[in-house]
Parts: C-alpha cells; sequence; structure tokens
C-alpha cells in the first residue's frame, strides 16, 4: 500500500481525501507540535519514512520552517511556507 507522510495537522484531512477519491493509501502522521521544532521535523519524517520503506510517495507537509531540509529527502510535498498555507 502506497503511504504518505504527513503532518499531524494535516493527517485527517489526507485520509479524507483519499477515501474520498478512493485512493487506497495509508498515511502516517507526524506530531503537528514539532512545528516548534521545525528543526526536528525532517528528522521525524525521515525516520516514518524509513518505516515505511519504500512505499513512501509523498510528503504532506509545507516546508515548516525547515529551510528546504523536507525537499533533501527527496520526495514531492505540498508547496507551501508552512502546512498551514494548505488550508
Amino acid at each position: 500500500m502506497k503511504t504518505v507522510v504527513a503532518c499531524g495537522a494535516l493527517a485527517i484531512d489526507v485520509r479524507r481525501v483519499a477515501r474520498r477519491r478512493g485512493w487506497e493509501l495509508q498515511v502516517v502522521p507526524v506530531p503537528a507540535l514539532l512545528h516548534n521544532h521545525p528543526d526536528q521535523i525532517s528528522d521525524a519524517v525521515l525516520a516514518r519514512c524509513s518505516d515505511a520503506g519504500d512505499d513512501v510517495i509523498a510528503l504532506a507537509y509545507g516546508d515548516c520552517g525547515t529551510y528546504g531540509a523536507l525537499d533533501q529527502l527527496g520526495l514531492p510535498r505540498l508547496e507551501g511556507e508552512n502546512c498551514y498555507d494548505v488550508f
């Protein structure tokens, strides 16, 4: 099953969109409170990606103060300065 690693603030909505569109998708959340510690976000996302293996297809994250660290993981992510830009 394909996996999206998502900010905890977006995970529920990502699941709803997937369900509504009939996508078989696993959503793995990362705690939204990491927005208070953006230097820890990319490590937490990388850990979730490692757990999911090759099934991770995207990140449901904006940059969120990582200054490009999420982009260095090599997975597509949401456009935006932060996750809340998506709303």
